[in-house]
This record gives structure tokens, sequence and C-alpha cells, in this order.
């Protein structure tokens, strides 16, 4: 369960362990402790592609350095436009 929270034009999703921190936004950087690796890589791919095109602002649970971000799709797949406190 990921939640969104809308406020005003802005769109905040709580990553939980889907995204656990920046560093796990490339789509094959997935948590050890995921019992459907298939699963979560496709689901974490349909879910960034969105949040590329929609710009949510994505919190990070676990991230020391980062609290938040906006992604982008790029050729290589979905980075970190925007990092965010």
């Amino acid at each position: 369960m990921i939640p969104f929270i809308n406020s005003g034009e802005k769109t905040y999703v709580y990553m939980a362990d889907l995204i656990p921190t920046a560093a796990n936004i490339p789509i094959v950087w997935l948590a050890a402790y995921d019992l459907f690796p298939v699963t979560a890589l496709e689901e974490k791919e349909i879910f960034l592609k969105e949040a590329a095109v929609k710009e949510y602002i994505l919190f990070f649970e676990h991230d020391l350095y980062t609290e938040c971000a906006i992604v982008e799709w790029t050729e290589k797949g979905p980075r970190a436009k925007e990092k965010l406190a």
C-alpha cells in the first residue's frame, strides 16, 4: 500500500518499502527483503513512469540525505530530477 496525499496542485507519495531511498529509484535497485522481486520490479516501473508524468513528490521513509524527490524518465530509466527538503 502506498499513500497518496493531495495538497492543492501537488501530490505527495509516501514510498514506504517500494522505494525506501532515493538511491533505490533505478528500476533494478530493489530491497533485498522483497518476497516477489519480479513483481516488485514490474510494479515499480509502472509507478515511476506515472510519477514522472504527473510530477509526484516522492517521500522516502529511510533516506538520511534526501527527504523527497521528483523523478523524470530518461533513456536509461528513472532518475531523481529534483531533490527537495
